[in-house]
């Protein structure tokens, strides 16, 4: 938590852990406790498809960015404690040196405080860190 994976491979047809998961993609995610504030700084991709889409923990999706610059989250703007920040990096999985090019893409994204935290979730009290819940 706390920190970004970067999924280097194109995704296995063979192996597949979601539905729709798309071979010409490459995958970034992290998992952010908004206690404090956290800022995503999405690079600047101008010939390659990239996007950021928060992920809060009722499923909702607060946001989506396709265009570099900065994004804040915090549990007013996000709606709950944790949110997942997934990245999709598009990539030629046939080409060596478009695979470089779109990890070194993956390389640059960045948080403005990056760190470890702890899991903290009690089986039943879910929907306590849920601003929704509180409506």
């Amino acid at each position: 938590m706390g920190k970004f994976l970067n999924l280097r491979e194109p995704y296995s047809v063979e192996h597949q852990t979601t539905i729709r998961g798309n071979r010409d993609t490459l995958y970034s995610v992290g998992v952010y406790d908004l206690t404090e504030p956290v800022t995503i700084i999405k690079p600047a991709s101008p010939d390659r498809f990239q996007s950021l889409l928060v992920i809060d923990q009722d499923q909702f999706n607060p946001v989506l960015k396709n265009g570099a610059g900065e994004v804040t989250l915090s549990i007013d703007n996000v709606g709950t404690r944790y949110a997942m920040v997934l990245f999709r990096t598009f990539a030629d999985p046939n080409d060596p040196e478009d695979m470089k090019k779109a990890h070194a893409l993956q390389d640059s994204i960045q948080t403005d405080k990056p760190r470890r935290a702890r899991w903290t979730s009690r089986i039943g009290t879910k929907r306590r860190w849920s601003k929704r819940a509180r409506h």
